[in-house]
């Protein structure tokens, strides 16, 4: 069951999107990142692009969200194959 968005996405650059959650109280952020040989997984034959759902600790509103780089950011989920998936994730809240 895929839960409904109620707020858009905002691009920050290529493969980097900030969500906030659908009660408004939470910022995610969704980014692709390359994993595969080239990052030291040698059980993959190739490298791909996979997606991993980040959460600013503070609640929204919030003036100092950091988007130049990840400090700051708690994992909540990586290893997503879609930018849908992460989706889905973050606005579950990261529970599976």
């Amino acid at each position: 069951m895929s839960v409904e968005r109620r707020f858009a996405l905002r691009k920050l650059r290529a493969g980097d999107w900030l969500l906030p959650s659908n009660d408004g109280k939470t910022l995610y952020r969704l980014i692709a990142v390359t994993e595969g040989p080239s990052s030291g997984i040698d059980a993959w034959r190739r490298d791909r692009t996979v997606w991993e759902v980040w959460r600013w600790p503070r609640p929204l509103p919030v003036r100092d969200v950091r988007t130049d780089s990840m400090d700051g950011w708690q994992e909540v989920e990586i290893m997503l194959r879609t930018r849908r998936e992460a989706i889905a994730r973050a606005l579950r809240g990261g529970a599976r």
